[in-house]
């Protein structure tokens, strides 16, 4: 039987609500590892220099790949600054397979619990391999560069 659970990340960084939302969508190119987790690399190319992210429901995260061309990572289903933004998720796949991440944030001790959801991975062969590779990625995307990049933001 397939393990249906979704992934399971989160994280207190010392920003506000609002000021953790903004680092991880609309600044999300500051802390993001294009270099190694971009698309353009992914496809032999020289690493991306930017993500964009439209802040609204119905916008688009997208990677600027290194070629000029626009890679989409997957449409904003929830944009609820300083509380909630979902998304569909399938950078450099196909948009008929997304799977679906989430990311809540909440007042917490003296800053902002940030906690990452990403499921829908039912769909996919090899869905243990493929859960356990984002899994790996969530945990040092968020655990470690979002959460030096919260502390970046408090010291800088």
């Amino acid at each position: 039987m397939t393990d249906s659970r979704p992934i399971r990340k989160s994280v207190e960084v010392p920003l506000s609500p609002d000021e953790a939302f903004t680092l991880f969508t609309e600044k999300m190119d500051t802390w993001w590892p294009l270099a190694d987790k971009g698309v353009s690399v992914s496809r032999g190319l020289p690493p991306s220099k930017r993500l964009r992210v439209e802040p609204r429901e119905g916008g688009q995260v997208v990677e600027e790949l290194a070629n000029g061309e626009d890679a989409p990572w997957g449409t904003i289903l929830t944009w609820e600054p300083g509380r909630r933004f979902r998304m569909t998720w399938q950078p450099g796949k196909a948009a008929d397979m997304p799977t679906e991440v989430e990311v809540t944030f909440a007042v917490a001790g003296n800053g902002c619990r940030v906690d990452l959801t990403h499921g829908g991975f039912d769909a996919y062969a090899g869905v243990a391999e493929v859960k356990a590779m984002y899994s790996d990625g969530w945990e040092v995307l968020v655990g470690t560069l979002f959460a030096r990049a919260a502390l970046d933001l408090l010291v800088g």
